[in-house]
């Protein structure tokens, strides 16, 4: 397993559980979203269709405990990750940001920028690129 790979278990495993004062719902969706977060593929949509939820409900639901959407969680949860990865490895921007579940490097640049303030280059110094 290459170190980003273990450092991505490790930031994995590292997240807070779901909160046990929230809905079942809301508990369930984010131990999947946890479980799912580097799959490119993720989308709010398949989560909810595969722990049979209903859009309406769990989203209004997920939003009121965690103060944001499902997007915005597993982008903020995302960009973490990016961070660990752009600290402690020497890993290039583009393998980064695959390895965090970004199939476009724009995507990647667009939302780390919105959630850090930063570039991901501006962010490790320069050296990643």
């Amino acid at each position: 397993m290459p170190p980003s790979d273990e450092l991505l278990a490790s930031f994995r495993h590292s997240l807070p559980p779901p909160d046990p004062a929230w809905p079942p719902e809301v508990r369930a969706l984010v131990t999947y979203l946890h479980h799912h977060l580097f799959d490119p593929a993720l989308r709010a949509a398949t989560a909810r269709q595969a722990l049979g939820l209903r859009d309406h409900n769990v989203t209004s639901l997920f939003a009121a405990c965690l103060g944001c959407g499902i997007r915005a969680y597993v982008n903020r949860r995302r960009v973490e990750a990016a961070q660990v990865l752009l600290r402690q490895t020497p890993a290039a921007v583009t393998e980064i940001a695959l390895a965090v579940g970004y199939a476009s490097l724009s995507t990647f640049h667009r939302v780390f920028r919105r959630e850090t303030g930063l570039t991901p280059a501006a962010y490790s110094g320069g050296h990643c690129y």
